[in-house]
């Protein structure tokens, strides 16, 4: 299953999993900008059970890659976050956030010259809650994280952009209650 894509001016990344030994893994290829075809294929497996990657961004410096692996357990989920070389698309770094016993996932990343920025949920207090980190370029590192809970069932985060001006989050939020989700956009200082 592949879900997301970026492009630069050297090739097209798409990212996702194949189904590997039982289990999913992270499939990370480039590709061509003018047939399409393979330039490299990269593949991440740390768990024997589930491991998805959900979206990508790319700079001048490397591929970043988010999503969740189950190193911890098959309803542990912890976020996932990789970067990796645009030429040969190995391992620069890889960064993990576990902060629940339960399925935490990240499924958005932007990328500017100051940072890494990544969204998602975690399982807080026996709902989701929406989660927004920034990360170091260099080393995956945290700068900061921000967490939003509007409501006491599932909030999550969904997507995220970033421009000069601010961090553009989207997702939903269960505040008006019974799985009645709604919209919900947020701003926020880079």
């Amino acid at each position: 299953m592949a879900y997301d894509v970026a492009v630069d001016s050297s090739g097209v990344y798409i990212v996702g999993y194949d189904e590997y030994s039982g289990g999913g893994r992270w499939r990370i290829e480039k590709r061509s900008l003018t047939n399409g075809s393979v330039i490299w294929t990269q593949a991440s497996n740390p768990s024997a059970y589930n491991d998805v990657a959900y979206d990508v961004a790319v700079d001048g410096t490397g591929v970043y890659v988010v999503g969740y692996d189950s190193y911890l357990g098959g309803i542990n989920r912890r976020w996932r976050i990789e970067k990796r070389s645009l030429t040969t698309g190995t391992s620069i770094w890889t960064q993990t956030s576990n902060p629940s016993a339960f399925d935490d996932t990240a499924y958005s990343v932007a990328v500017d010259g100051s940072g890494v920025y990544i969204v998602g949920n975690d399982q807080y207090s026996g709902g989701g809650r929406w989660r927004i980190e920034k990360r170091s370029l260099m080393y995956g590192t945290s700068i900061w994280t921000k967490t939003s809970n509007p409501s006491a069932s599932y909030d999550g985060a969904t997507g995220v952009a970033v421009d000069s001006s601010g961090v553009y989050t989207v997702g939903s939020d269960d505040y008006l209650g019974n799985f009645n989700y709604r919209w919900r956009i947020e701003k926020r200082s880079p």
